[in-house]
């Protein structure tokens, strides 16, 4: 197994990673600050992508490692949450992997379900297609909002909200392609 990390935080954990890759370079490689390239590139071309973040209201980059068809392992907070179905809990959509908690136990619980879906190779093509076939751009968050601004008005007079409305979303806005960034 082979760690790269990209990015910033505690001083302690920082020195402990740089320590790591001191006695481990073919195993771990910490480059610390930012470069957006390089994150594309480690992303891309990564089995897995870690981002396992104590808060994180949105975040992007589980967002682009699905896109790439690296299933990503989250914590489950904010929009990590909203963003990556868990393949353990839905094994036909699933499109990563959350943890259980945020701590130590939750992430290697996490991984641990990551690991052995990783050597079962066709569940893991299907989690990597599922995220591949994300939509994440603004027009699929548009439709969503009609639905509801629809299902809204439809029950402000008199209608039934309960499943689709009738025409919501149809034509009025169009399906991105996939993720813009």
């Amino acid at each position: 197994m082979q760690l790269v990390v990209l990015g910033q935080g505690e001083p302690g954990l920082q020195q402990a990673l740089k320590d790591a890759a001191q006695k481990n370079p073919k195993q771990v490689s910490v480059t610390l600050g930012f470069d957006e390239g390089l994150a594309h590139l480690v992303e891309a071309g990564a089995d897995l992508f870690l981002m396992p973040s104590r808060f994180e209201p949105c975040g992007l980059n589980q967002m682009y490692s699905q896109a790439y068809g690296t299933p990503p392992i989250v914590a489950p907070v904010g929009g990590l949450l909203d963003s990556v179905t868990d393949a353990s809990a839905d094994p036909v959509h699933g499109t990563g992997f959350v943890m259980t908690g945020c701590d130590p136990a939750g992430f290697d619980d996490a991984m641990a379900r990551a690991l052995r879906m990783w050597r079962e190779q066709q569940r893991w093509r299907r989690i990597q297609a599922n995220g591949m076939a994300r939509h994440f751009g603004w027009e699929d968050s548009a439709m969503q909002y009609v639905e509801v601004y629809e299902r809204a008005a439809m029950q402000a007079s008199g209608g039934t909200p309960e499943g689709p409305v009738s025409g919501a979303g149809t034509g009025t806005v169009q399906r991105d392609a996939g993720l813009r960034g």
